[in-house]
């Protein structure tokens, strides 16, 4: 298969709109023609959105991102806009077969949006209240039972970094470890410590370091494929370990199937600046002194820190093949989903027509 015409050139930073005019690998549905997915059903996450438009894109420059291992002069285009319907240029790197948003803003424009907007996208609602608690908890439950499965956490010491309103510790909370979360979102803190009790403190890897602090388990559900610079975090996280402490890492992993991945469009968001398999993520960790001690690609993963940062081959061909053939598969099975749908419809829209009559 050529992939020639989904190729984005290497350039200097220009208008967001030339690498739309580039084919995205997946088609039509994934440019800024497309449609976007049905998670802006809620009025919360449509004014969060517009927002964006408004504030942000046409605004703020754009700014061409390397890819972490440094080597490629190759980019192709996957999509154009991501699930929120915002133009997000998703490009999987040809040599190391990691997906990251280029160009994207600078890192200010990202905090700026966190602030205040990213959770009235993320959760459409802006207040928390014991139901919306309870699932996410049970949301939880699967991290929890795969972190007590591997670790006995009785008497340890366990972090999380963006713990949100701390559905995440809640559900260690019989683990009989002593659990401390940090997050930058003060009303979701004041929201958790209401339902958990637990000791939330507001700030991230910065502010725990300053405690002085260290910890068997630090834990990172859906939060690493937020950082923009990933081994600037990395290394602040090694000093918070103690000697043969572990960290947990949770990101929606490029190959990981399953009904909640049914959808490529999914997969793309403007907020994620890097999107990880288990193979480019450890390239990653292992660059930065973290050894992989167990992990698939949900992406479910412990690291232990070492001693030493590695050096790392990226060049990977072969996984590039793959998360375009599982991009693909996935994109095929959803158009056939839909067709199916559409079929299953006409006997009903018949019989209305017919009523009508």
């Amino acid at each position: 298969m050529s992939y020639q015409r989904h190729l984005v050139p290497q350039r200097k930073p220009s208008p967001i709109n030339g690498f739309m005019m580039k084919r995205p690998f997946l088609g039509k549905r994934y440019s800024r023609l497309g449609s976007f997915h049905d998670y802006l059903k809620e009025p919360v996450r449509d004014k969060a959105r517009q927002r964006i438009i408004e504030e942000i894109i046409g605004r703020e420059p754009l700014h061409e991102i390397p890819c972490l291992c440094k080597r490629s002069d190759r980019d192709i285009l996957l999509a154009s806009i991501d699930r929120w319907g915002l133009p997000c240029p998703s490009v999987l790197c040809m040599h190391c077969g990691l997906i990251r948003v280029n160009p994207r803003w600078e890192d200010n424009v990202y905090s700026t949006a966190y602030s205040d907007l990213f959770w009235r996208m993320q959760m459409g609602q802006l207040d928390i209240g014991q139901s919306r608690f309870d699932l996410s908890v049970r949301r939880a439950e699967p991290y929890a039972h795969y972190i007590l499965e591997n670790l006995d956490l009785s008497g340890k010491n366990v972090l999380e970094i963006g713990c949100s309103y701390g559905a995440g510790l809640h559900a260690l909370k019989s683990s009989g470890a002593r659990l401390i979360g940090y997050d930058y979102d003060e009303r979701m803190l004041e929201t958790g410590r209401h339902f958990t009790g637990l000791d939330l403190r507001c700030g991230g890897t910065i502010e725990a370091l300053r405690q002085e602090d260290r910890y068997d388990l630090v834990i990172l559900r859906h939060v690493f494929e937020h950082m923009l610079q990933p081994s600037d975090e990395l290394a602040r996280l090694r000093k918070l370990l103690h000697d043969g402490g572990l960290l947990f890492i949770e990101v929606p992993g490029s190959l990981q199937v399953g009904p909640e991945m049914s959808d490529p469009m999914k997969l793309f968001n403007v907020f994620h600046p890097y999107s990880y398999t288990l193979e480019n993520l450890s390239c990653v960790m292992r660059k930065n002194g973290f050894q992989l001690v167990r992990g698939d690609e949900h992406i479910y993963s412990l690291w232990r820190g070492t001693l030493e940062e590695s050096d790392v081959e990226w060049q990977n061909p072969v996984l590039v093949k793959r998360i375009l053939g599982h991009l693909s598969a996935m994109e095929r099975g959803r158009r056939l989903a839909a067709f199916r749908a559409g079929m299953a419809r006409i006997p009903a829209i018949f019989h209305s027509c017919l009523r009508k009559d």
